[in-house]
């Protein structure tokens, strides 16, 4: 991520919001312009832990971000996710799909870290992993469109009741809305870019920035999926127009942080309101005059809720009754991995899932 004063970090200490206009410049397109997933591609064991380059959580056992977690995809990639119920992570779909097809290359090969004071006191291995289940809509990052860049992590068992989820953020965004954004990912310079091996899997990095232009539905129900940011440079307003947050807030994505967070603050404390998906254009990424964005949670609440809070096995449209249209998904999944169809987590949906599917017929 990068910061305005010539650093890039991710998501600052509390700061408070102001009076929101109503809507945000809604751009007619279904994706922001040159628009790229920011995982990263390959990172060592021995990454730097230099704390020197931009504001570092104190990974505290107070901090109040403790529940965001770092990823280790397909024992090669870092990936950042955040606790949305004692054994649910929510991050990015394309952290597991690394040939954009929109389909989950990896399996179960994910470790979950959850750090205090820059040393893992939580980690789940592959082992302790139940199920990875990307959205039903994502076809593979930008295939064709941004949206839908969602996956959740079930894990077999809960976290320590120490660590606390996030509340989702169930309203409708506004225009120059503050979000914060926490993360693991590279940090570096805002004039030059990224600064190669500083993801971490234990430092936390902090910064913010604001809600700029919103994207819809690329299925078409006209509801906002997608949200954007530009990375304004000290002096003036970026691209999207808009003030920046000043020299020790303003900041943007970086490698790594990929299913992280974007937090708002709320009079009950921090909610989620997106999960951090992609940097982009017109300028470099991780320069000023770039920027970022991801999806917004509230326009995916539903499908949140029926992952996290299933209403009965073979329910896959939650409409409360076990019918046609459930399997008519199953149907659509066959021979799938890592979605709501694998009724019996076996990895695969096949004919014991029909089974079950048809044993709960009209309940």
């Amino acid at each position: 991520m990068a910061l305005k004063n010539s650093i890039l970090a991710m998501v600052g200490l509390a700061a408070s919001a102001a009076a929101l206009a109503d809507d945000a410049l809604v751009i007619n397109r279904t994706t922001p312009v040159d628009a790229a997933p920011i995982i990263l591609s390959s990172v060592s064991l021995d990454h730097t832990n230099e704390r020197t380059l931009g504001p570092v959580d104190v990974n505290a056992p107070g901090s109040p971000f403790s529940a965001v977690a770092s990823l280790f995809v397909g024992g090669e990639r870092l990936a950042t996710g955040v606790l949305i119920s004692p054994r649910h992570i929510l991050t990015a779909a394309h952290c597991f799909d690394s040939d954009s097809d929109g389909v989950n290359d990896i399996d179960l090969d994910v470790a979950v870290l959850f750090s205090v004071a820059g040393e893992p006191s939580v980690v789940i291995p592959p082992a302790g992993i139940e199920r990875v289940t990307l959205h039903t809509d994502f076809t593979g990052f930008d295939a064709p469109a941004v949206n839908d860049d969602l996956a959740i992590i079930t894990l077999s068992d809960d976290v320590p009741a120490t660590i606390a989820p996030f509340a989702l953020h169930r309203g409708r965004p506004a225009a120059g809305q503050v979000v914060w954004f926490i993360g693991y990912g590279e940090t570096g310079d805002g004039k030059t870019g990224y600064t190669p091996g500083t993801g971490s899997f234990t430092v936390r990095r902090i910064g913010a920035n604001t809600a700029d232009a919103f994207f819809p539905d690329d299925e078409g129900s006209g509801v906002n999926e997608v949200w954007q940011y530009d990375f304004d440079a000290p002096a003036g307003s970026g691209w999207l127009g808009g003030p920046g947050l000043g020299a020790r807030l303003e900041a943007t994505l970086g490698s790594g942080d990929s299913g992280g967070p974007g937090f708002i603050e709320t009079e009950n404390g921090y909610a989620l309101f997106s999960v951090n998906s992609f940097v982009s254009g017109p300028a470099p990424a991780g320069t000023f005059g770039s920027g970022g964005g991801g999806m917004l949670v509230s326009a995916y609440a539903d499908w949140i809720d029926s992952v996290v809070t299933p209403t009965s096995i073979g329910d896959l449209d939650g409409d409360g009754l076990v019918s046609a249209t459930d399997l008519r998904a199953l149907l659509m999944s066959w021979g799938l991995t890592g979605t709501p169809a694998d009724l019996d987590a076996n990895g695969r949906v096949d004919g014991a899932d029909l089974s079950l599917l048809l044993s709960a017929w009209g309940e």
